[in-house]
């Protein structure tokens, strides 16, 4: 018994003097929300039988990943 009581003595001791890693998971971060910004350059051509119009329209990833995105246009016409 005593010599079990050493043992283990002198184990603790040697497992107490290294180093050790202890790892505590954390709840995962929620995923920066959608941040974006859209620019439209629009040129139209108006004769007298039809008018034309051409649109470009730019977006742009702030921060967030996109699934969908959409833009609400208003205004005549």
């Amino acid at each position: 018994m005593k010599t079990l009581l050493l043992v283990l003595t002198l184990l603790t001791t040697i497992f107490a003097q290294e180093e050790r890693i202890l790892v505590i998971p954390e709840k995962a971060e929620k995923p920066a929300p959608l941040f974006f910004s859209a620019a439209a350059n629009i040129s139209a051509t108006a004769s007298l039988t039809e008018t034309t119009s051409v649109q470009t329209i730019t977006y742009s990833i702030h921060q967030g990943i996109p699934e969908t995105l959409t833009l609400g246009l208003s205004g005549s016409g």
